[in-house]
């Protein structure tokens, strides 16, 4: 991808690299570790395994010095000196005391600020989209890392190594765990494609989309990205002018709709699996990049504006339409939260794309020109505050997955009921038995990227 992820910590000076084979940092780090060597960084390597079960047509004794002698080269290709092998049995790691103490005595040898490992879940990807059975081996190194960077640090635990003159270290700061985003990604996109948010954006919204096209000048003849698109609610108006049009999503079920509607007013946008965090899209590719309540929900803002700014070509145009805090929507996230799991590590909340200090903070002197306005828009829907509620947990994937998460205790679900429901209530502003009115604010923000 030509994408940049979010940036990690550089502030220190020594890391540890520990996977459990030869060959497994080539897939996720090398790159990023040649950077660390190159800006003067120490860093060391410790496989668990040698490797020795990982080709087919070579016997173990054979395969083992074979991936050491290859391991220990393309070490020195990126600048590492220091590779450690610890001997456990490739393919059956076993995670557990031995493992630990194994690798709390290297973290307690070579005294490392950072630790970077391999993830520990059931899947990763490669991609969007992407599940891959993960090794078992990747999984059992990638607890014992988690748990020995604290053994490191206690001098009672495995005090053996105390006699055999291995000092406690608790000085490690960070864990990059390699892949790890992926899953984060899966989740995004699942709780995207449930429900029905086509149908949210059409009953609900469907003055948005075309807001955002011509507050942001689109026109016949521009390039135009539409970032976390969905079904289309600012690509296709944007392609009505007679633009050319990419609709890129996370989640690629919205595209069915989107290609259905889009049919419908005779227009064509491409549809582009992608994610707001990394687009596959080179530099300056776009005139306008577009994104209509969407971009917003990336977990990383400031990893989401460079990817916004970075496929606009100088002088062209960024607009967005956020929700924000005070407004209705924000209001609705802010009833849910307190029901919510616990947001991933450095997620930072939707609705700040809504606060216009925010906003500004991200992009910087990055862009000119900025326009900032607080709308309203009026959503309106047959039945009672109580039928709304049920069309929300039918319908739109933030709430849905809340109300998941809650579902084996049905006194928080009863109380989620209830705080849904008083919210509802209070901001209803129809008059008339039988329906509901809600004004919604969002910030509407145009810019044009700077020259510079």
């Amino acid at each position: 991808m030509n994408g940049q992820l979010q940036a990690v910590p550089e502030d220190w000076n020594r890391a540890m690299a520990i996977v459990a084979h030869p060959d497994d940092l080539e897939y996720g780090a090398a790159s990023a570790i040649a950077r660390w060597t190159r800006a003067g960084r120490s860093v060391a390597y410790v496989m668990v395994t040698d490797g020795e079960a990982g080709i087919d047509g070579l016997h173990p004794l054979e395969a083992g010095p074979v991936r050491q002698k290859e391991q220990v080269a393309s070490a020195a290709l990126v600048g590492v000196g220091d590779v450690a092998f610890l001997g456990h049995h490739d393919g059956v790691v076993e995670g557990g005391l031995d493992l630990r103490r194994d690798i709390a005595r290297e973290v307690r040898r070579f005294r490392p600020e950072v630790l970077v490992t391999a993830t520990f879940e059931l899947t990763y990807g490669m991609g969007p989209g992407q599940h891959i059975l993960s090794q078992a081996d990747h999984r059992a190194v990638g607890v014992a890392v988690l748990d020995a960077t604290r053994d490191a640090g206690n001098r009672w635990i495995f005090p053996e190594l105390l006699d055999e003159g291995y000092a406690p270290w608790d000085g490690v700061r960070h864990v990059y765990v390699m892949g790890a985003n992926e899953q984060l990604k899966a989740k995004h996109r699942a709780l995207w494609a449930a429900g029905d948010y086509p149908a949210v954006a059409t009953d609900l919204i469907p003055t948005l989309g075309p807001t955002l096209v011509e507050s942001s000048g689109v026109r016949a003849g521009h390039r135009v990205l539409d970032v976390a698109a969905g079904s289309g609610n600012a690509a296709i108006p944007a392609a009505a002018t007679g633009a050319s049009v990419v609709a890129s999503d996370l989640t690629p079920e919205l595209f069915g709709a989107g290609r259905r509607i889009a049919a419908q007013r005779g227009v064509a946008p491409e549809w582009v699996e992608a994610d707001a965090e990394a687009l596959p899209f080179a530099d300056a590719s776009f005139d306008v990049v577009l994104s209509c309540v969407g971009a917003m929900f990336a977990p990383h803002h400031q990893a989401t504006a460079d990817e916004l700014i970075r496929v606009t070509r100088p002088g062209g145009t960024i607009g967005t339409i956020n929700w924000t805090p005070p407004g209705f929507i924000g209001q609705l996230f802010a009833t849910m939260k307190p029901y919510a799991p616990p947001p991933p590590p450095g997620a930072s909340p939707a609705p700040l794309w809504g606060d216009e200090e925010h906003v500004r903070a991200l992009f910087g002197d990055r862009i000119t020109d900025i326009d900032v306005q607080r709308r309203t828009v009026v959503m309106e829907h047959n039945g009672d505050p109580a039928g709304f509620r049920e069309y929300w947990k039918r319908n739109y994937g933030p709430t849905i997955a809340v109300y998941k998460h809650n579902a084996t205790d049905p006194d928080r679900v009863a109380a989620l009921d209830r705080d849904f429901l008083e919210l509802l209530t209070t901001w209803n502003e129809a008059d008339t038995p039988g329906r509901t009115r809600y004004q919604a604010e969002y910030l509407l923000v145009t810019a044009r990227r700077s020259l510079t």
